[in-house]
């Protein structure tokens, strides 16, 4: 089994007849082969009448397909009738019915790995249901995958599989902030190093003044004033170093 019926769903079939065959203490292997062409009529079905693409209808023609073929797959395991495996599949799709295909970076991995992990317990749970009925539901089968290829036309082309919108949009937006707080905090880093280094290169400066001074026997104070006011001076109140 490669796909079932897509490979961004190829998990959920196999997840759930891989359950119900290692905990379940009446499903054979034979069973799990006619578990398989009743999830195989499911499928086609849909993709006659409506359409198992994400690119065409959203993730609903692919997850949601894929949930309704182990609804009835499972069903069938359990005992069920054609009626219940009908109503089954119906309430898989039913409920998967708007869903968009948005994966992140164009990777079928985000989101599309937990929802294959909850729409395989969304199946056992529909198959559940639907043995503990009579059987009777307004909407039938084929109405439920028109409606969700209706659905899927509804549905703006950047949240079919473009990854241009959605999770997709989010995460890309998220990388750009992640990106922009890294460079503020270089900018920061650097006005902080080169604070410093102006601090160093004044102290250093004013040590040098004291040693000199403390070495000369004649001070003139009027030509030490003067060359002070010729030199660009940095201390702590400067307009300059508030910018830091």
């Amino acid at each position: 089994m490669v796909t079932a019926p897509t490979c961004g769903a190829c998990g959920i079939v196999p997840g759930v007849l891989y359950f119900l065959r290692h905990h379940t203490d009446d499903v054979t292997d034979e069973d799990v082969i006619d578990a398989l062409a009743v999830a195989g009529v499911i499928g086609n079905i849909t993709k006659v009448n409506a359409s198992i693409s994400g690119a065409e209808a959203g993730c609903q023609a692919e997850v949601g397909t894929a949930c309704a073929m182990a609804a009835g797959a499972a069903t069938f395991l359990m005992g069920g009738s054609t009626e219940q495996i009908e109503y089954a599949a119906s309430m898989a799709i039913e409920h998967m019915l708007g869903l968009t295909c948005d994966p992140v970076k164009g990777l079928v991995q985000v989101p599309c790995i937990e929802r294959n992990a909850m729409a395989a317990g969304r199946a056992l749970e529909c198959a559940q249901y639907a043995l503990m009925t009579n059987t009777f539901h307004i909407i039938s089968f084929d109405e439920v995958i028109m409606t969700m290829i209706l659905t899927g036309e509804d549905i703006e082309d950047a949240l079919r599989e473009t990854s241009k919108a959605g999770l997709a949009q989010t995460y890309n937006l998220d990388e750009l902030a992640r990106k922009q707080r890294i460079n503020e905090m270089k900018s920061r880093l650097l006005g902080i190093q080169r604070k410093q280094s102006i601090n160093m290169q004044w102290g250093e400066h004013e040590s040098d003044n004291d040693e000199t001074k403390s070495n000369s026997e004649v001070v003139h104070e009027n030509d030490t004033n003067e060359k002070k006011d010729n030199m660009i001076m940095l201390d702590k109140n400067s307009t300059f170093d508030s910018f830091y």
